[in-house]
């Protein structure tokens, strides 16, 4: 699969999944289910930068290009994750990262620094794997479990039977990671500095 065919099949992936996250969130009243999203090539941004609740959530296509700047991306999610803005009680937050190609960065040590996060400890992370040039190495690390699997792209749906709902009033929050930028960014910016939203 080239490189257009591995963003459609990850913007296909994310449409057809939303309707099971929202379905998946009525199955849990008590539980307040958020998106955000990161896009990741040269440079990292928030693709959906404030939590949307769930029902609210519409995905806007991304487009590959650039480098694969992933450990830009975690340490984004690792300044979300402080306890001052989340506070120290709830569900822990799931991390879906979704890769298509092999990163460019240093992306070992802001792994390092998310898995010594408390909330990063307690993230529910699941790994998709889109198309073959998909770093499988990269994916596991990511993980941090030798029991959870990579997901295929083709199996997205699947991922919300990895989410534990278990504790009542709790928010949880769904960060998505994803090698890719929007289609609507310029060109002509670096992409840390686009207004994506």
């Amino acid at each position: 699969m080239g490189v257009d065919g591995t963003i459609q099949a990850l913007n296909a992936a994310i449409r057809e999944v939303v309707p099971a996250m929202r379905d998946a969130a009525k199955g849990h009243p008590e539980v307040a289910v958020k998106v955000r999203a990161v896009s990741f090539s040269s440079g990292a941004q928030w693709h959906v930068s404030q939590e949307t609740p769930v029902e609210d959530f519409e995905w806007r296509d991304l487009s590959a290009k650039g480098a694969t700047n992933l450990g830009r991306a975690i340490d984004l999610v690792i300044d979300a994750l402080d306890t001052e803005k989340m506070g120290d009680r709830g569900i822990g937050p799931v991390f879906v990262l979704v890769l298509g190609s092999q990163p460019t960065d240093d992306w070992r040590n802001s792994l390092d620094k998310l898995n010594r996060l408390p909330w990063g400890r307690k993230a529910v992370r699941i790994s998709i794997a889109v198309g073959q040039g998909a770093d499988r190495d990269v994916l596991q690390a990511f993980i941090n479990n030798p029991d959870m699997e990579i997901l295929d792209v083709s199996r997205m749906g699947q991922l919300f039977s990895f989410i534990e709902w278990s504790h009542p009033g709790a928010a949880g929050i769904v960060y998505t990671v994803s090698d890719y930028h929007p289609i609507d960014a310029d060109p002509g910016v670096p992409p840390h500095q686009c207004n994506v939203w």
